[in-house]
């Protein structure tokens, strides 16, 4: 076990501070359960971009894609799965469209959301096409099965589908889609209406956008107190990353209007100008980040940022309400011959009774270990403790059950198991991808 004091990059409206990371060692005694895919999943990345696993009530819910490849071409099968907590039995199932895949398997991940009225709506992982989402009702996956009408932006694409669910119950929907008769690919926002059964787009779509030539296609979203705030990270030339730019707005109105985090008004499509800074500068570039605001209204984000520097790093910022700006750190050290250098950082949070956890895939000895790293609001996310979760295999990340620590007391994910060298290969018929949850209650913090 060693402990590290880690200086931080600084980068615009970020304050120098220093993190302490706390190396524990191997997590023991994860519950691993196989899913109904393990060893015929379809290929898939890790990006904090992707939803497959949720939960609601007794059951977890997820989507996930079995895949032919014909040729040089990829078609992917979605499925929607419901298991039982109690004992992870598959109880219900309901198999989606079958179409093209885009060949990099970063593109290719499903997601699914559930609203807290048990509306179940899942998304095949094809990229770069309209929106091609199926609902149901969580009661009955394999009765009626309806396809969702497609709002205005995901007409003609609608890449990096992210299903939130807020804590009044409500479903909201992030994607890149695109502005109607043009190539702009921006960032929307859209809720679900259980009257209508249809996404409504909420405040003024596309969400975010600069000039013409490129936007903010990537939106994150959290709530404390009454809150929503949103993550928006700014791509180039309508790519999915790096990111030169990482902003945040806010909502007392459900998304109607909006401000930055010290109150200032903003005007959607938002701009780099009116947003509150958390990655930028001269140089910038940010990757696969994610959130949470604490019970003190304190958001923190995670991801991959190199400050300027050329060099991507693992990255926290951590909002000062008193300083009104956030303080950055950097979570990456070298500790003997293991250099942790981040690759697809960012899978999305998990986070409850004031812990904030995420995973990361680190370089070492030819191969890519899963870790997680812990921090908690009593120290103001200065210390951060770092798990090794699986030390020999060969991980792009995990994808996390956002709900998990809040509502079961555990913390519960589903590992992506490509080796990142493969990621933008198109995999051989077979390929034996391994489809898993686990589980484990998260550790005590904290200690020495």
């Amino acid at each position: 076990m060693a402990i590290v004091d880690i200086s931080a990059h600084v980068g615009r409206r970020a304050r120098r501070t220093e993190f302490h990371v706390v190396d524990r060692g191997v997590l023991p005694d994860i519950d691993k359960h196989p899913t109904w895919w393990h060893g015929q999943r379809g290929p898939g990345g890790a990006q904090s971009k992707y939803t497959p696993l949720t939960s609601l009530g007794d059951y977890i819910y997820m989507c996930e894609n079995t895949a032919t490849f014909p040729g040089s071409a990829v078609n992917l099968t979605g499925r929607v799965a419901k298991i039982r907590k109690s004992d992870h039995v598959e109880v219900d199932a309901a198999t989606l469209s079958t179409a093209g895949g885009d060949h990099a398997a970063g593109h290719q991940t499903a997601s699914i959301g559930v609203s807290g009225a048990g509306t179940v709506i899942g998304h095949t992982g094809q990229h770069a096409a309209p929106l091609d989402a199926f609902y149901m009702d969580s009661s009955d996956l394999s009765g009626t099965i309806e396809a969702v009408p497609v709002p205005t932006g995901a007409t003609e694409r609608a890449d990096y589908r992210t299903f939130y669910r807020s804590p009044s119950g409500d479903l909201y929907l992030t994607i890149r889609g695109q502005v109607p008769s043009t190539t702009l690919r921006w960032g929307w926002l859209y809720k679900w209406n259980e009257s209508t059964e249809e996404f409504d787009i909420v405040g003024n779509s596309p969400f975010a956008a600069t000039s013409p030539d490129h936007g903010y296609p990537a939106i994150r979203l959290a709530w404390s107190g009454g809150v929503m705030y949103a993550l928006l990270e700014r791509a180039v030339q309508g790519s999915g990353w790096p990111y030169p730019h990482v902003g945040m707005i806010k909502s007392t109105d459900g998304g109607t209007t909006w401000t930055n985090l010290t109150g200032d008004s903003v005007t959607l499509p938002a701009s780099q100008s009116q947003m509150t800074t958390v990655f930028g500068g001269t140089g910038s570039e940010a990757a696969n980040t994610s959130m949470f605001v604490d019970s003190q209204g304190r958001p923190v984000v995670s991801g991959a940022w190199n400050a300027g520097s050329g060099l991507m790093r693992l990255h926290v910022a951590v909002w000062d309400p008193a300083a009104e700006e956030f303080r950055t750190g950097e979570l990456n050290h070298k500790v003997g011959d293991w250099n942790y250098v981040p690759d697809m950082v960012g899978t999305n949070a998990i986070f409850g009774n004031g812990h904030y956890v995420f995973f990361a895939r680190h370089t070492g000895h030819g191969h890519w270990p899963l870790m997680m790293y812990v921090g908690h609001e009593s120290d103001d996310f200065t210390r951060w403790d770092r798990w090794t979760l699986d030390a020999t295999g060969d991980f792009a990340g995990a994808h996390t059950d956002f709900h998990s620590l809040e509502d079961d007391g555990i913390v519960r994910i589903t590992p992506v198991s490509m080796h990142p060298d493969d990621l933008e290969s198109i995999p051989t018929v077979g390929d034996p991808l391994q489809s898993e949850i686990w589980e484990f209650p998260l550790p005590p913090w904290g200690e020495s």
